[in-house]
């Protein structure tokens, strides 16, 4: 996940190469939609990703999605991956949240079953990570195809 490790190890530059590629960043479909219902509702909208600080920013540029969301945390700053549990301590202790009452969607069922085993109740997976893939036909945890498929009981938004 690390730029910096990959870059130094090929010796190419990947940021400037993530940023040439930044017209391939969109939204998934109703994800916006989506997290403005959650911009709506009483429930906290935190986004945690295994993207490499400057992967963000460059999404992030393409993207205005910061502002619908109470907090971003990337794994760099915790210092592993979403897959281990050591992150899942690291991000307890910079945002203290009951598993049992928090909801996670993750288009890794390796990343699901970490949060499973930290005890995260409620985890959903995408039926299509890659849009450039056919969908998966089976996965271990409830899945999605977008995510007008969990707008139930949000508030509508203004647009």
């Amino acid at each position: 996940y690390c730029l910096d490790f990959w870059s130094d190890t090929l010796g190419i530059d990947i940021a400037t190469l993530k940023r040439e590629e930044a017209n391939r960043i969109g939204w998934r479909p109703h994800a916006e939609s989506f997290l403005k219902k959650l911009r709506a509702s009483h429930c906290e909208a935190i986004l945690i990703t295994n993207a490499h600080p400057t992967t963000l920013e460059i999404k992030l540029e393409k993207l205005t999605f910061a502002p619908l969301l109470d907090k971003l945390y990337t794994s760099h700053e915790f210092g592993a991956p979403k897959e281990s549990p050591a992150f899942w301590e690291r991000l307890q202790k910079a945002q203290p949240f009951d598993p049992k009452r928090t909801l996670f969607v993750d288009d890794s069922e390796h990343v699901l079953v970490a949060a499973a085993d930290y005890g995260v109740e409620y985890l959903v997976t995408l039926r299509q990570p890659d849009s450039q893939q056919e969908p998966r036909t089976t996965t271990r945890f409830p899945s999605i195809h977008h995510f007008d498929e969990i707008f139930a009981g949000l508030p509508d938004h203004d647009s």
